[in-house]
């Protein structure tokens, strides 16, 4: 007698997440987070043994049975994580930062094991007595940014309860219901309306959209994620929050809205869509639960050269409100022109804000650095802000763009926020986008070899 399997269906975020997995193993979410005080390590594995008892995404492994394009979600009740511990202690700071930053990277290139497990990873670095770094490594089709968040946090909590002899007792929604109501919702009568608003967005346009220096692909390449960051300059973070408030608006619909306007200085392209990261997690039972609810939502802004900035900022801003209002209703499967397995949406932005530490027993636990892939952009603005700084994370993909073109890109986005910034009254035409030696470099350029670049580029 055949063994029966109880499975149940991904959610769309998951579906599309395999649809990319094959390609490239580098799709997880990870994080470091110091710990300092004083570490009982025992402990520390009992409160991540509760916390993995208690959400089963974290005991899911995704079995595909003969004649199944996409598996199904197979719950386990006895998972455990892979752990490893590394003495750096005698080591000095700098050789410790070198190894972490190493090892941090190595694992993004570690495949897992779908059928078996373990998609949950820890490596625990002692740098001083009462001094560590945990790594924490999932796949992404377990966890999102906001659930490395949820799972150090609660980590925090259980190991206060362990070492009480307590444990937590408050029920927390489980992925396997968020996924089923989501695959309901879609497939109710009712959802015609929100699937009626993506297709007369006509968003998949956003595919056209190609910069002057990326390198043409002729069919399926393998795709090489890589980062570039630089820090936007403390006179222009304190000038970007003014803007917030003249234009009452955010600091993310700011830097998307420049964003957008530096991609169409440099195509001439006038409509504009970039993938905006969506967490997901519009109603307050999904706060606390973990998973892969994230995705990237087209937002949509149509460029003139005598519009205002404050023009753009509205527009931006309706278009990413209208987008969250309907964002259970995208899908990416069945777009037109779009494969399973491609983005529709290839250029990406995102924003967040530094996590909070959380102390308990005499140990806090805070999150130093994180990477999360869960999608194929091939170009992707991050901006994180820490207290009074903001940082710029280009990430891109290395098989379509140099790094110096990046660094170049880097460059124009900031001169652009310091245009912006110092007078966001004039139209968007008139803005600088090159720096003095980024000018005289490209009119050398221009004068020395034909190239062709956009009309729209003003130098």
């Amino acid at each position: 007698m055949q063994n029966v399997i109880e499975g149940l269906r991904l959610s769309h975020q998951q579906r599309h997440l395999w649809s990319l997995q094959d390609e490239n193993i580098m799709y997880c979410a990870q994080c470091t987070v110091r710990l300092e005080g004083v570490l009982d390590v025992a402990v520390l594995k009992e409160a991540v043994q509760s916390v993995i008892s208690r959400h089963e995404i974290l005991r899911t492994h995704f079995l595909r049975l003969p004649g199944m394009k996409v598996p199904v979600q197979v719950i386990t009740n006895n998972a455990k994580p892979l752990w490893h511990y590394i003495d750096l202690r005698a080591q000095d700071s700098l050789q410790q930062e070198a190894e972490i930053k190493a090892l941090f990277k190595r694992q993004q290139h570690q495949p897992f094991d779908f059928e078996q497990g373990p998609l949950l990873r820890f490596l625990l670095f002692s740098l001083a007595k009462r001094k560590h770094i945990l790594l924490i490594n999932l796949s992404a089709l377990c966890a999102d940014a906001w659930t490395l968040r949820n799972l150090v946090q609660e980590i925090s909590r259980a190991y206060t309860a362990c070492l009480q002899g307590e444990r937590l007792f408050d029920e927390p929604t489980q992925y396997v219901a968020f996924s089923e109501w989501q695959i309901q919702l879609l497939e109710d009568e009712d959802a015609e309306l929100g699937k009626s608003y993506w297709r007369q967005c006509n968003h998949d346009t956003a595919a056209a959209v190609t910069l002057p220096f990326e390198r043409r692909s002729l069919g399926r390449r393998e795709f090489e994620p890589v980062t570039f960051e630089s820090m936007i300059a403390p006179e222009i973070a304190e000038r970007l929050r003014v803007i917030t408030h003249t234009y009452d608006t955010t600091l993310a619909i700011v830097l998307l809205a420049c964003w957008q306007m530096l991609l169409w200085r440099l195509t001439g392209q006038r409509d504009i869509v970039i993938s905006k990261l969506c967490d997901g997690r519009r109603y307050e039972e999904l706060h606390g639960a973990f998973g892969l609810f994230a995705k990237y939502l087209p937002v949509h802004c149509y460029f003139e050269r005598n519009l205002l900035f404050g023009e753009v900022l509205e527009q931006v801003q309706e278009s990413a409100r209208a987008a969250y209002q309907w964002q259970e209703y995208f899908v990416w499967e069945g777009r037109e022109g779009m494969a399973e397995g491609d983005a529709g949406t290839p250029i990406g932005f995102e924003f967040d804000m530094s996590p909070a530490q959380w102390d308990t027993a005499g140990l806090s636990f805070s999150i130093d650095s994180r990477y999360i892939n869960f999608d194929r952009l091939k170009l992707k603005l991050s901006c994180l802000q820490v207290d009074d700084s903001i940082t710029a994370e280009f990430h891109y993909d290395a098989s379509l763009f140099r790094h110096d073109d990046v660094q170049c890109l880097a460059e124009q986005f900031h001169t652009l926020l310091s245009s912006v910034t110092s007078a966001p009254e004039v139209m968007i035409g008139d803005l600088a986008v090159l720096s003095g030696t980024e000018r005289h470099r490209l009119l050398v350029l221009l004068n020395s070899a034909q190239i062709d670049y956009p009309k729209d580029v003003y130098v």
